[in-house]
């Protein structure tokens, strides 16, 4: 995981660096910053490095500086969508990073990028020319993404602890997200513990005006439960042979890694069923895994 961090409005380089501080934990191999003293525009980025460790450093720009992103995930059909991309005439300056994908899909499909995203990610596009933030979290919200909003200000971080080391943001207790919390025992999007704070549901982006704090939030996916009323007792092996073949398809995607990686075994069906997926994926593969007692 990574973490990323940041602002428009009130606030300097040294509040951007105290919340990317705070998010140390999600990214230890590096950091990076950019700010712009005269639009008010603060990013930071702290990264796990997990795919094009050279060339992956965050924030990312494209070739000529004015569209950037920090980002937290992994988008596991980023080498298709580079190569729809690049015969569409974008330049990329990276090998294979998952990353810079995300600026050049942002350029060419804007709000339907997240459409064409199969990963868990949340991100934050900085469009210089039009003066907006573009954020997005995928669509069951696997990654998290809060943001805070006052006069003269928004704000938004991987955790609500990071947008706590701006001074703008209320550490008033949501009342009502006080009560969701002991009811429910979690706290569903858009609720945050703060006055102030959201968390950016998931299959949703907004879009802020950087200049006039105008904030937009939409849903781009929902999830359906559809019976299929046509559905036979006949159709029970072409299902499963389905299920199995989407399941190994996406432990295989998940396979793809610069770095050594493990899997957590609970003894249960589901993680002993991820193994087989992968031992599929790569047969030769002696796949270190892991169980943990708590």
């Amino acid at each position: 995981m990574c973490g990323l961090a940041g602002f428009a409005g009130h606030g300097d380089r040294a509040i951007l660096e105290r919340m990317t501080t705070a998010l140390a934990h999600r990214g230890p191999d590096g950091e990076g910053v950019f700010t712009d003293e005269g639009k008010r525009v603060f990013l930071g980025h702290r990264r796990l490095s997990i795919i094009d460790i050279a060339g992956g450093h965050q924030p990312m720009w494209n070739e000529t500086g004015d569209v950037g992103v920090i980002f937290n995930g992994e988008i596991y059909n980023h080498a298709e969508l580079r190569t729809e991309l690049l015969a569409r005439g974008h330049r990329f300056q990276s090998s294979h990073s998952d990353t810079e994908v995300l600026v050049h899909g942002y350029e060419e499909w804007g709000d339907d990028l997240p459409l064409k995203l199969n990963g868990m990610f949340a991100f934050v596009v900085y469009d210089k020319p039009a003066g907006e933030f573009f954020l997005a979290r995928d669509r069951f919200g696997e990654k998290p993404l809060y943001y805070a909003t006052a006069p003269g200000f928004f704000g938004f971080a991987s955790e609500i602890t990071a947008l706590l080391g701006h001074p703008a943001v209320s550490r008033q207790l949501d009342q009502r997200s006080v009560q969701k919390l002991f009811a429910w025992g979690y706290l569903p999007a858009p609720n945050a513990l703060y006055e102030g704070c959201r968390k950016l549901p998931g299959g949703h982006f907004a879009r802020l005006d950087v200049a006039s704090f105008k904030l937009t939030v939409k849903p781009y996916w929902q999830f359906e439960l559809m019976p299929d009323e046509a559905l036979g007792d006949g159709d029970e092996a072409r299902l499963a042979d389905e299920l199995r073949h989407l399941l190994f398809q996406a432990v295989e995607r998940r396979l793809i890694s610069d770095v050594p990686l493990g899997l957590f075994l609970s003894g249960g069906l589901d993680s002993s069923t991820v193994l087989a997926g992968a031992c599929a994926a790569q047969p030769d593969a002696k796949p270190q895994t892991f169980c943990i007692g708590f």
